[in-house]
């Protein structure tokens, strides 16, 4: 059953009219919850591309706090290394012009690991291959709760199994006044 930020930040991307294009899950219509998958990611935890088309968001994903000492040990940096050099070949990509590279992490933060963070994107260059535009975001704890406060404040914030149930009861609501006999 996903719960985590993984997939918070799913439902979060469809809430924005962003298509999914890299899932740390499968989803199969005949199955009720996902499965992690277990290829290696890259740096590339979660992906969507714009409703346009045209830009490719990136979800490099952590658990940890963003301090100096997990920057490597949990490899903060080379995931980051990663995700920002993918592979815009892929079939779907075709009219990206605009790529951004989104770290998110659900723990604190600390000044040496901001530090690391905004020293490891400020040496990569603004344009990659055929000069399509790249940019970084940080996205932390406080970030990520105002993202969804803006966005996802809707029954997909409940683990899979229990946002449908949710929502069906929330649509039953909006059909009676509040107070009638039926409410």
């Amino acid at each position: 059953i996903k719960v985590g930020l993984d997939w918070l930040l799913y439902q979060l991307g469809l809430a924005k009219n962003w298509t999914p294009f890299r899932l740390p899950f499968f989803r199969r219509p005949e199955e009720s919850t996902g499965k992690s998958k277990t290829e290696p990611e890259f740096g590339e935890d979660l992906s969507f591309v714009s409703k346009s088309k045209k830009e490719y968001l990136i979800f490099v994903v952590k658990d940890h706090e963003l301090n100096n000492r997990n920057w490597t040990n949990e490899n903060f940096d080379t995931d980051m290394r990663k995700a920002a050099f993918p592979n815009l070949q892929q079939a779907g990509l075709e009219k990206v012009v605009s790529v951004k590279v989104i770290l998110v992490y659900n723990k604190d933060e600390d000044h040496a690991g901001v530090q690391l963070y905004e020293q490891l994107v400020s040496s990569f260059d603004k344009n990659i291959a055929n000069n399509i535009n790249r940019s970084f975001e940080r996205w932390n704890l406080t970030r990520v709760v105002k993202e969804v406060e803006e966005n996802l404040l809707s029954p997909d914030l409940l683990p899979q199994h229990l946002a449908g149930q949710f929502r069906y009861i929330c649509s039953q609501f909006s059909d009676f006044n509040y107070g009638t006999k039926e409410w």
